[in-house]
């Protein structure tokens, strides 16, 4: 076994970075192994591998009153992950990076993730967050920039096995959530069943989402409140982004290979939770390809795609958005958005 704890998490300190990076606040629930990895690596593996038994990671609540800033690129102001099969955070890749769980079975799932915010978060600097929430079963997490190829999700399940993650409560009462540099939304929710994440850049082929996995890998429901400011000043830089995708799947901003998001030859339960989403707030965006509010439960699996300049060259696949090859309950709750603020 290789199961995570229970987190717990109360801040109420102001906290500032100044470097490359720098993330002021990072709270990580893994089940399976993993972690966070800097940069200049080649091949790197975070995650389970021929693993059974229990590799859960258990309920993580997070409440923060504290101030949250950091000044330069590659660092979001506040992280918050709930990883079942293991997986984490990669901020510079150089050739191949696999996160999630691989050749296992077992239970791979994550708990409820709760997240209560009063501190409002400013960062300055490229592909740099505001807020960061992910629960992901099977595996998989967060890539800033990977120069080769990357794998996010669980692969090849010996046997039935649960890769489903928690519901997701984010309940925002900040003054204000701001990020000012490109590739920087301002705050992401993610519940993942099966696996997968966030790619900022990838240069190689990219795919996210569970490759031949039997069992449970439903995506859990997403509750959000939000009555601060909103507010995105770079380039590629969403509002607010929530995504609940069973089978596995997530978000690219940019991609030069392959893209393939969703399950691949898997079967059982891959269906979604619902998304209940109430904005009392206001959400802005000042520049080009920044959507206000990106919203999406997909079950089978797949996600968003930011852009790509990939050309189909010599019988190569191209994008694959969705569930190939895959079997059983792959359907989708609903999806509410109720805003009395200004978007």
């Amino acid at each position: 076994e290789s199961k995570g704890g229970k987190v717990n998490v109360i801040n109420t300190g102001n906290i500032y970075s100044f470097g490359h990076n720098s993330t002021p606040l990072q709270i990580d629930g893994i089940g399976g192994g993993g972690g966070d990895a800097a940069k200049g690596y080649g091949k790197l593996a975070l995650g389970s591998k021929n693993s059974t038994g229990d590799q859960r990671s258990k309920r993580s609540e997070l409440n923060n009153k504290g101030f949250l800033y950091s000044a330069n690129n590659y660092s979001p102001a506040l992280i918050h992950q709930s990883l079942g099969g293991g997986g984490g955070s990669v901020i510079d890749g150089q050739n191949h990076a696999q996160l999630g769980s691989q050749y296992g079975s077992g239970l791979q799932s994550t708990g409820e993730l709760i997240f209560n915010n009063q501190g409002s978060a400013i960062t300055e600097g490229a592909n740099s967050p505001g807020v960061f929430v992910q629960a992901i079963g099977g595996g998989g997490g967060r890539v800033t920039r990977m120069d080769g190829t990357a794998q996010l999700g669980s692969h090849h399940s010996k046997q039935l096995g649960v890769f489903s993650s928690g519901r997701i409560q984010l309940n925002n009462n900040a003054k204000t959530i701001r990020t000012a540099g490109q590739l920087s939304p301002t705050l992401v929710s993610q519940s993942i069943g099966g696996g997968g994440g966030w790619i900022g850049i990838a240069q190689g082929d990219l795919s996210l989402g569970a490759v031949n996995a039997d069992g449970d890998l439903s995506a859990g429901s997403i509750q959000i409140q939000n009555d601060a400011e909103l507010r995105s000043e770079g380039d590629g830089s969403v509002g607010l982004m929530s995504q609940t995708i069973g089978g596995g799947g997530g978000y690219s901003a940019y991609a030069k290979g392959e893209l393939k998001l969703g399950s691949l030859t898997s079967k059982g339960n891959l269906s979604a939770g619902k998304i209940d989403f109430k904005n009392t707030g206001s959400v802005f965006t000042l520049n080009d390809n920044s959507p206000v509010i990106i919203s999406t439960n997909i079950g089978g699996g797949g996600g968003f795609i930011g852009g790509t300049n990939h050309a189909k060259t010599k019988g190569e696949g191209d994008i694959r958005l969705g569930s190939l090859n895959s079997e059983g309950n792959q359907s989708s709750k609903s999806n509410k958005i109720t805003n009395t603020g200004y978007l």
